[in-house]
């Protein structure tokens, strides 16, 4: 896949952060997980694909959904999707 595939994937990860941390300010917080957890579908279906960068941009927003997750309360945490659990 051409790299700038590769580089809009990640300019969308940096973006899918900052969106998170708004809707985590303003309290909604379920739907700054669900931003940073469409990412990860997307990820890892790319890397599914064959994309072999996506391996890695797949850790990275698994990464951010942990230190997102350590963020917010339990009571408003949503179950982690299928797609998550892969890789």
């Amino acid at each position: 896949m051409p790299p700038a595939l590769q580089h809009a994937e990640y300019k969308l990860l940096c973006q899918a952060i900052q969106e998170a941390a708004q809707l985590l300010a303003e309290g909604k917080v379920a739907l700054g997980y669900q931003c940073l957890n469409s990412g990860l579908e997307r990820a890892v279906e790319l890397s599914e694909a064959g994309e072999t960068w996506a391996v890695d941009l797949a850790e990275s927003y698994r990464r951010a959904l942990f230190h997102y997750a350590c963020l917010y309360p339990t009571s408003q945490r949503v179950p982690m999707t299928q797609v998550a659990r892969r890789l």
